[in-house]
């Protein structure tokens, strides 16, 4: 009998070891299932990008086809033909951007020129016909996410303008035409990394940037902190902006340089200040120079008009993406340390 028993306790344990393998075995092949379920919504989720991705590129396709990326200039007898550069003003910026990510030329527009827009655009600011608001911070990467007001930080005022705007003046399509013929230019004879690989370049809105003189026209007035243009793959690629101030513009009477750092890997950091003069053209390298605009120190307005130009696929991407709610809380806690305030609570400046 206990022989009987001891044979049915094996028998037994045998069945229990039996049934721990199958529901091992089960377990493994849950997992494995569990696994296969994940991966299979992981390639849905990148498919479903992708078609967004695609969608959007085809909306921005048709709105380059009707135009929406042109700068919409037809020549006239006021303005001329577009601004050019030299051969000799071409080569020196595709140098410069291959060798630091930035470069400038002198008289890119005459101060004709430079004149004239300026005095459209500080009209339009001085009567509040021209939409100027605070330059803004944040955004995000899609530029849907948070923005906010610090003007300590940012003290500039901006109009954003696009050739499609029904009081978008004639003078800054001329200026973006020359504009967009230089980056062409560019796209296709730089040897710099940035423009390797890029298909298409297209324009955003352009910025007119105004930083205020300074209170009583001396001291410290308005400055935009250090920053790169686009450190979260949104798309810019290259920055081109030019100088709508008056001639013997100086740092040491005026201030408002440009300070910009070399998009240089495992150097010691290399600034240079660079003059706002009027008809001056700078363009970087949107996504690795660090720069910033020192403080205003004369009775004089800054005024710049800037272009960013876009990687079109890149873009595509960046902008059918809704804010993260990592970004959107990266975007809190800048807005509090820097201690802006959300542009909802914003009032139009006086």
């Amino acid at each position: 009998k206990t022989r009987s028993i001891s044979a049915e306790i094996a028998k037994a344990g045998a069945e229990r070891d039996r049934i721990l393998q199958d529901v091992s075995t089960a377990s493994e092949a849950v997992e494995k299932i569990a696994e296969q379920k994940r991966n299979a919504e992981r390639e849905v989720a990148a498919a479903q990008s992708e078609l967004k991705s695609k969608s959007r590129e085809i909306e921005m396709c048709l709105s380059m086809m009707g135009g929406h990326y042109d700068s919409g200039y037809e020549a006239s007898s006021e303005w001329g033909d577009p601004p050019t550069l030299t051969a000799g003003q071409a080569a020196s910026l595709a140098e410069g951007l291959a060798d630091r990510g930035w470069a400038f030329v002198d008289d890119f527009i005459d101060m004709t020129a430079v004149e004239k827009m300026r005095t459209c655009w500080l009209d339009r600011y001085s009567t509040g016909t021209g939409d100027f608001e605070r330059g803004r911070m944040g955004g995000g990467r899609s530029g849907q996410n948070i923005k906010y007001i610090e003007e300590g930080s940012r003290g500039d005022f901006v109009r954003w303008l696009s050739p499609q705007d029904d009081d978008c003046p004639v003078g800054y399509k001329w200026l973006r035409a020359g504009m967009d013929l230089l980056v062409q230019g560019l796209a296709r004879n730089c040897r710099c990394a940035a423009l390797e690989g890029v298909d298409t370049v297209v324009a955003q809105s352009s910025m007119v940037a105004i930083y205020p003189a300074a209170r009583g026209g001396n001291g410290v007035g308005s400055r935009y902190i250090r920053h790169i243009d686009n450190p979260i793959g949104d798309g810019r690629i290259l920055t081109v902006m030019v100088y709508l101030n008056p001639g013997g513009w100086s740092l040491d009477s005026h201030g408002g340089a440009l300070r910009v750092f070399h998009a240089m890997e495992d150097v010691l950091e290399v600034a240079t200040d660079i003059c706002p003069s009027g008809g001056r053209l700078l363009v970087f390298l949107s996504d690795r120079v660090p720069h910033e605009v020192l403080p205003v120190t004369g009775a004089l307005h800054r005024v710049a008009i800037t272009t960013w130009y876009m990687d079109f696929a890149a873009r595509a991407r960046a902008t059918c993406e809704e804010p993260s709610l990592a970004e959107t809380e990266k975007l809190r806690n800048e807005m509090a340390r820097m201690g802006g305030h959300s542009v909802d609570d914003d009032v139009t400046p006086a």
